[in-house]
């Protein structure tokens, strides 16, 4: 028999449509911008290291939802929440610190963000063009074929996002181009001929429904 594929958009979780309403999180009463961090499970390392280093000047400006990852060697959650933990109270209550945010968390999360720094994975790109998110993109550098460079290009060419080369970046230059977007985030519009289809799911289910009848 021969072999057949198709085309798929990427599917998102249904927490993550925007037709789902989500409240978001509450830091107290200030109103303060919120970034969001995440380098998903292999990519963690390196943007926990650039926020530990501009922590204290990043938190005048930002609450914080960061997302350190699972791993047990250099800064990770043990070691990050000691460091938060060693602050006062009124800091510590303006950052949300996990491993991982579930399902059921994560459109809390993003309704939150008004900035999000993240790695350059596809699923991790779509949901932020979805969402419309300004988001400023580390691609890991040892990803295959230069992927995470390739995606985190399409959501600049969209419009909102900023791309970051990892083997250049200091922590003063990350802290720059944060505050810098959070100043000029009205500039980080989608594009209107952006395209970012929200049918993967029964595109999919259709043609295994095909597949099962052939």
């Amino acid at each position: 028999a021969k072999a057949r594929g198709f085309l798929s958009p990427i599917t998102i979780v249904d927490q993550l449509h925007p037709r789902t309403k989500v409240r978001g999180f509450k830091f107290g009463d200030n109103k303060l911008p919120t970034i969001y961090v995440t380098g998903g499970k292999s990519g963690a390392l390196f943007l926990n290291k650039l926020i530990y280093e501009i922590f204290d000047d990043l938190i005048k400006g930002f609450n914080i939802i960061w997302q350190c990852g699972p791993s047990n060697i250099d800064y990770n959650y043990s070691f990050l929440r000691s460091f938060i933990d060693a602050k006062d109270k009124s800091i510590k209550d303006r950052v949300i610190l996990k491993k991982y945010f579930s399902e059921e968390e994560i459109g809390n999360v993003f309704k939150t963000a008004d900035i999000v720094l993240s790695r350059g994975g596809a699923h991790t790109i779509y949901e932020l063009a979805v969402l419309k998110k300004p988001s400023v993109i580390v691609p890991i550098p040892w990803a295959s074929n230069n992927e995470q460079y390739k995606n985190s290009i399409i959501l600049k060419s969209a419009g909102i996002a900023e791309v970051l080369d990892q083997n250049n970046l200091k922590s003063n230059d990350l802290l720059k181009v944060l505050i810098d977007m959070f100043n000029d985030l009205g500039k980080y519009q989608l594009n209107e001929n952006a395209k970012f289809p929200l049918n993967g799911s029964k595109l999919v289910s259709n043609e295994i429904i095909k597949l099962i009848k052939t």
